[in-house]
């Protein structure tokens, strides 16, 4: 359907038993999938929400923002919660994972569930770097930084009824790298090329798509799915340079939807019957099958994406399980 067919609060359900943990919520379409939930009749009990340090006044605002629309409509049983967390940095984000528990702990009693991860966070063809553990910086942040978040909360995923796992990728995963990911060069900034930072990007998103495939083989116990939310004029594309900006603009104003329009693929796959979802799909807005890229459907390449970030988490636990 389009995203103007999608009415969020005539399709999602009661999700007020629900716990939410949402990446890159201060900003973009993170912000905007959250503040499209405060209106529902039964919004989740509890979203977490990451951000950098740096981002803090703009989770405030946001918390604040969001307390108002659940006054506005005489509910106010929900809570927004900020976790600062870079996503560069696997041990800001094992302090962000660990902060999340205790106070689920703190709150319930000692049971911690976890209904859905939106891991929403993203970059896209920024200059060339490296995270702080030392791998490409898109693919570190987009993937890797995600995939550790992603087992450290695991055991709470595992615990929790019809628990999800969305992963935001793009249309972007298409203009990956020949072999897909160059796996001998993921710590390294790979530059050097015409067009690498984009190049760059569509191997970060590619290994969105193939971790999501690997999730539900592996772990089918939770159903995990990728999505393109669309092409939206978001902070991640104003605060590209100038070149990138109109090349955008050249190959997709055509495209482009509004930023409310954007959450709506975050809000379907986040909420949808899980009856109506395939373990490991891809989804474009919103909630029809996406289109297949030859390196997507590489199961080799996925088993190889699956075994190098595992053996790369290899022993990253919290403190306080």
């Amino acid at each position: 359907m389009t995203p103007d067919d999608y009415k969020p609060a005539e399709s999602i359900g009661d999700l007020s038993s629900q716990v939410w943990l949402v990446t890159g919520g201060t900003a973009g379409l993170g912000k905007q999938t959250i503040l499209s939930l405060a209106p529902l009749d039964d919004p989740p009990a509890r979203i977490y929400f990451t951000g950098r340090e740096s981002s803090r006044g703009r989770a405030t605002d946001l918390i604040d923002e969001y307390k108002s629309l659940l006054k506005a409509s005489n509910k106010e049983k929900s809570d927004l919660l900020f976790l600062p967390t870079d996503l560069t940095s696997f041990e800001s984000i094992k302090s962000a994972v660990q902060s999340f528990v205790d106070q689920e702990r703190e709150r319930t009693r000692g049971k911690v569930s976890l209904h859905v991860v939106l891991n929403n966070a993203g970059i896209m063809a920024v200059p060339p770097g490296l995270t702080k553990d030392g791998y490409e910086i898109q693919f570190g942040t987009n993937h890797m930084g995600h995939a550790l978040l992603v087992q450290l909360v695991l055991p709470y995923l595992s615990a929790t009824p019809s628990s999800r796992i969305v992963n935001v990728s793009s249309l972007g995963a298409g203009i990956a790298f020949r072999k897909g990911i160059l796996f001998d060069q993921v710590k390294t900034t790979q530059e050097g090329w015409l067009g690498a930072g984009w190049w760059r990007y569509g191997q970060s998103k590619l290994a969105n798509i193939l971790f999501s495939q690997q999730l539900a083989l592996h772990l089918p116990e939770i159903t995990s799915v990728s999505i393109h939310p669309g092409v939206i004029q978001t902070d991640l594309v104003n605060g590209l340079p100038l070149g990138h900006r109109l090349f955008i603009g050249l190959t997709s104003s055509m495209m482009m939807i509004t930023l409310e329009n954007g959450a709506k693929n975050h809000l379907w796959a986040s909420t949808v019957p899980t009856a109506e979802l395939k373990n490991g799909g891809f989804y474009e807005p919103v909630g029809e099958v996406g289109r297949e890229f030859a390196n997507a459907k590489d199961e080799k390449l996925a088993a190889q994406l699956w075994e190098f970030t595992q053996k790369e988490l290899e022993g990253w636990k919290l403190d306080r399980p």
